[in-house]
């Protein structure tokens, strides 16, 4: 089956982005994957610039809305944990799948009735796609140096949902900024983090 290319769907020029949440990546460091997400969405106007120091200063002393921890430093293995310390999704992305991510939820998750997959929409290219509910998602890297837009189909065109902005196109540490009326937070942030560990070989 043919992947969904962002070329059949056309960016709608009339919608605007509607951001509801703005979160906090955190990168803990380390050999293995360690991320803090931080929602700081009633620390600022979402409507306004976020820049990734004045998030990070705001994050402080909040507690991390979900945290992603790899494994072991050896595979690329994710799970995601909510407040209450429940795996709410995993991800896991071996080399050998050519920069595919498989995305699992647990049963009667309200996240996502299914698991996802991730990947990319051919080799060397530098969107990823999945699809939720029969609807595809495109998550496109719009400039090199750490931008990345994630599109929703509708009404066979394409609209932001979604965007994240970091120092670097690597970098894990960054701002999400969400409209979660149309892609819930959960699943922006774990595909988001699949698409910043997609190795760059099968990317242009």
């Amino acid at each position: 089956m043919k992947n969904p290319q962002p070329a059949d769907y056309p960016v709608n020029q009339d919608i605007r982005f509607q951001p509801t949440k703005v979160y906090y990546h955190q990168n803990n460091g380390g050999f293995s994957v360690s991320l803090a997400i931080y929602d700081i969405t009633d620390k600022v106007k979402v409507t306004d610039p976020v820049y990734l120091e004045d998030a990070k200063s705001l994050s402080s002393g909040v507690n991390p809305a979900l945290e992603i921890r790899q494994e072991s430093w050896h595979t690329r293995n994710y799970k995601a944990f909510g407040r209450a310390g429940a795996v709410v999704a995993e991800a896991s992305g071996p080399l050998l799948d050519l920069g595919r991510w498989k995305i699992k939820f647990p049963a009667e998750s309200v996240h996502s009735t299914h698991d996802l997959e991730l990947r990319p929409t051919g080799p060397g290219r530098r969107q990823d796609v999945f699809v939720l509910e029969s609807v595809p998602y495109f998550w496109d890297m719009v400039d090199p140096k750490g931008v990345y837009k994630l599109y929703k189909v509708d009404m066979g065109l394409r609209v932001e949902v979604a965007n994240f902005t970091s120092k670097s196109h690597r970098d894990l540490e960054g701002v999400l900024i969400v409209n979660d009326k149309e892609v819930g937070g959960v699943v922006a942030i774990v595909t988001s983090i699949a698409v910043l560990k997609r190795d760059d070989s099968f990317r242009k």
